[in-house]
């Protein structure tokens, strides 16, 4: 990810439009590149789930935690560049730093610019949100699933339990008093 664009103007603490842009041009392509790779990976996760390939999903759970760090450190730049926009802003100032979005942003942008980048916004905004319902979707296939094998194996469990220790829920449960003699005259 590019971050040079914010390191390049953090320390004079001046922000242009065309600054601005700039940075919000590559906050935005950074930010839609590790949202296009996380809806692959959510997509490959289903898949990999879908054809019980444990090492497939082991994959796709890691990368999907790297892909995170990287949404994360996006977010960070993002913060960063909202709160120099506000001090540098006429328009921004006076908003709270946490209701100023990107959209918001490149209306401070030049006007050639402007349109361009609002779209981009756009684009991320919807793009998160798929995102975001696809990972809820499969978090509750996961469950789902993880619930039907626990069914199962309590049921293959309680089928091979020849002691009956096992309910008929499928859980170890006590037993009834075992009754039992020794002869010990014999």
């Amino acid at each position: 990810m590019k971050t040079n664009v914010m390191q390049a103007n953090a320390s004079t603490n001046s922000m242009s439009p065309a600054v601005l842009a700039e940075a919000l041009g590559s906050l935005l392509r950074d930010f839609t590149d590790v949202y296009e790779r996380l809806a692959a990976s959510v997509a490959g996760h289903r898949e990999a789930i879908r054809r019980a390939d444990a090492k497939a999903i082991a994959a796709a759970t890691n990368e999907q935690q790297r892909l995170t760090r990287d949404a994360a450190a996006c977010d960070q730049r993002r913060r960063e560049l909202v709160a120099r926009s506000v001090r540098a802003f006429a328009t921004l100032a006076g908003t709270p730093v946490e209701k100023v979005t990107l959209s918001d942003l490149a209306k401070c942008t030049p006007g050639d610019v402007r349109g361009k980048l609002a779209a981009a916004a756009a684009t991320l905004r919807a793009l998160v949100t798929r995102v975001s319902q696809e990972a809820a979707s499969l978090r509750s296939a996961t469950m789902t699933l993880m619930a039907h094998m626990e069914g199962m194996v309590r049921q293959v469990g309680k089928t091979l339990s020849h002691a009956g220790t096992y309910s008929r829920r499928g859980v170890v449960e006590a037993g009834g008093v075992v009754v039992g003699a020794v002869d010990l005259a014999g």
